[in-house]
């Protein structure tokens, strides 16, 4: 199983940093947008519920998400992903055609 992104238990570094883009190629900006993350095991049981992004760059798309010390704390395999609230309240997803792959390892 390949990961997205792989983190070891109770670390907080590194950041989980991405480029949001959608699956029809479609160019935008994230000026006056929120970000928030994801993340749940395979029994949907939540572990990181809307977790506040930073938006690096607006124009570019690039986005991170900060660990907090509890996100971490139970090792095992997770979906995660970004929603993206646009300035006219609009939502979208990212990636928009699956969930991200995420291990956090026993440590």
């Amino acid at each position: 199983m390949a990961f997205d992104f792989i983190i070891a238990k109770s670390d907080r570094l590194p950041e989980l940093t991405a480029t949001l883009d959608d699956s029809a190629g479609t160019s935008f900006s994230l000026a006056g947008s929120t970000v928030t993350f994801t993340m749940k095991d395979w029994e949907d049981t939540i572990r990181v519920n809307a977790g506040a992004c930073t938006i690096v760059d607006a124009a570019a798309r690039q986005v991170k998400y900060v660990w907090t010390a509890p996100d971490t704390l139970v090792p095992g395999i997770y979906r995660g992903r970004f929603k993206v609230v646009f300035g006219d309240t609009r939502e979208e997803h990212f990636p928009n055609d699956r969930w991200f792959l995420i291990s956090v390892t026993g440590g």
